[in-house]
């Protein structure tokens, strides 16, 4: 049975709005993930705990501007796994790049 779109009102098949208003009223990601039950993972969690275990640049032993870097890259198959992160200062990081 056709509905009503729950922004423009206009008749639709299914859900609760219209294609046009899906993608205008599209949650951010992490609502996404929260609405679902997401395990409540979180990436400030993850950089804490991987800092703390590192606790100094992998490269040079800077101890200020530290980040977390994935050794293979999310774009080329690497994960968010502890295993997959190591901490890196703000300028080794830059010069590493994406490799």
């Amino acid at each position: 049975m056709p509905t009503r779109c729950l922004t423009c009102r206009v008749l639709i098949v299914r859900g609760s709005r219209c294609i046009p208003c899906q993608r205008v009223h599209r949650k951010p990601h992490a609502q996404r993930r929260a609405a679902a039950g997401a395990s409540g993972w979180t990436w400030s969690a993850t950089r804490k705990r991987v800092i703390a275990r590192d606790g100094r640049c992998l490269l040079c032993g800077s101890a200020a501007n530290l980040e977390v870097d994935h050794i293979v890259p999310v774009a080329r198959g690497g994960t968010s796994d502890d295993s997959n992160l190591q901490t890196l200062c703000s300028s080794c990081d830059a010069r590493k790049g994406a490799r």
